[in-house]
């Protein structure tokens, strides 16, 4: 059940998207940031992904993941809240990981954000935009996939 959907993709997009996975892509086929403790990643992936999907710090700025994890009392509309140290380990890891500050991001994945520019949702993105701002509404409605924010409803199994 993938589905790559890359409806009226530019090749430009689809060159970054490719580095981009490649840069990230560990030896087990897997994703893991450039910059990492595997304790910040394990307390990331443990406590983010027991929501939702543990998103790839590169898709953001700093400033942005800065600004999430500073109110997770109202994260999207749900209280998020963990414990102080937690948080802090958790926005260190997205901040150090993030589009900004880790080496090796293709420059497209920043490219639109102006400097002050604070995006909270990957899909808001210029980049995200470019590479699925074609699908149609009617892929997004599919049961598997639901909203936009869903990766794994279309780049599953890969």
């Amino acid at each position: 059940m993938v589905r790559h959907l890359f409806l009226g993709t530019t090749l430009a997009a689809l060159v970054a998207a490719v580095a981009l996975a490649s840069a990230w892509a560990d030896s087990a086929g897997g994703i893991v940031p450039i910059a990492v403790s595997a304790s910040a990643q394990e307390t990331f992936n443990k406590q983010c992904g027991a929501c939702h999907m543990a998103y790839p710090p590169v898709f953001l700025p700093a400033r942005s993941w800065k600004a999430i994890t500073s109110d997770l009392a109202h994260h999207f509309g749900e209280d998020a809240s963990l414990d102080k140290a937690t948080t802090k380990i958790i926005a260190d890891y997205l901040m150090a990981n993030a589009a900004d500050r880790a080496p090796g991001v293709p420059a497209g994945v920043l490219r639109g954000i102006r400097p002050d520019d604070v995006p909270l949702r990957i899909t808001d993105t210029p980049f995200w935009n470019s590479v699925h701002g074609n699908i149609p509404a009617a892929v997004i409605a599919r049961p598997e996939v639901k909203t936009k924010s869903n990766c794994l409803g279309c780049h599953s199994g890969n």
